[in-house]
């Protein structure tokens, strides 16, 4: 009865249930009243299983007006600092992804002013309409989280996404899956005595709950101090249901292994590596940086 209730809400078809599951485990996790950001197409789901709010629903809105044009700013936007933007003013914990490319495509007319298009359909008479991807598809936030991960793979400053940690992804059905992630200040690792220009290089593997594994990196360059800053945005350990390893930060002669608690990464704890003596050293201040 609830799940026919839940498909009722909808009204675009049967809910899949590994989406369901994913809802559910969803609940134990988000508390204080944060929404999640995601495809107005869960937005009913998300309020019967996960009991959370949502920015958008398929009656357009749920915590406000000019819904779909914040999630529209947020998949499109090039600078991280825009999407985190959105994110702060919808109080929103968790960002629910689906394949990205459609709803790009959809959302256009919703976009901030002057927004390019990044994608296109191309109809033929022999195929159902396609999505193209255009110049700066893999540059959009939405695209570098679903499809990247967060890691910089395809972005020229090699600066990962480091505001949101994968914690739950469906099983991959013959396409991509859907992704939740959750939204974090990040451990903050500074790394000192460094020759200025250098860089610093953080990596974390992951392991997701569907056994697909991957690394999540970053990079910095030192300035004229002698000091890089990179964010980090997983625990070592469990997050959610996703397991991260321990990090490695290195440079050009020096290498670290840093083990990161959850408090480094939920409350933005400040770690300081010295590139100076042997063995190298780190230690965290147990303080959230400013």
């Amino acid at each position: 009865a609830v799940a026919d209730e839940a498909n009722a809400f909808e009204g675009v078809g049967a809910l899949r249930d590994d989406v369901r599951a994913m809802l559910i485990w969803l609940r134990s996790r988000g508390a204080g009243g944060e929404s999640v950001l995601a495809p107005w197409q869960h937005g009913h789901a998300i309020r019967l299983y996960a009991g959370l709010p949502v920015v958008l629903t398929p009656f357009g809105t749920d915590i406000g007006d000019d819904g779909f044009k914040d999630f529209a700013a947020f998949l499109y936007a090039r600078d991280p600092s825009e999407a985190r933007a959105v994110l702060q003013r919808r109080r929103a914990r968790f960002v629910l992804l689906d394949p990205v490319a459609g709803a790009i495509t959809d959302l256009l007319p919703f976009a901030p002013s002057g927004t390019r298009p990044i994608t296109t359909l191309v109809r033929s008479v022999e195929s159902r309409a396609r999505v193209v991807y255009l110049d700066g598809y893999d540059l959009a936030v939405g695209v570098v989280l679903h499809d990247f991960d967060g890691a910089p793979d395809k972005l020229p400053g090699r600066q990962g996404l480091a505001d949101y940690r994968l914690v739950y992804e469906t099983p991959h059905r013959g396409g991509p899956p859907s992704k939740l992630f959750e939204v974090v200040r990040g451990a903050r690792v500074v790394v000192q005595g460094l020759t200025p220009g250098e860089t610093v290089r953080l990596e974390v593997p992951v392991q997701t709950n569907q056994g697909r594994a991957f690394v999540w990196w970053t990079e910095a360059q030192a300035g004229r101090d002698g000091v890089a800053r990179v964010r980090q945005p997983y625990a070592t350990g469990m997050n959610g249901l996703v397991r991260a390893g321990t990090s490695s930060v290195s440079t050009r002669n020096w290498k670290w292994r840093v083990a990161v608690d959850e408090p480094d990464v939920t409350e933005g704890h400040e770690l300081s590596c010295v590139a100076r003596g042997r063995p190298p050293e780190c230690s965290t201040s147990g303080e959230a940086s400013p």
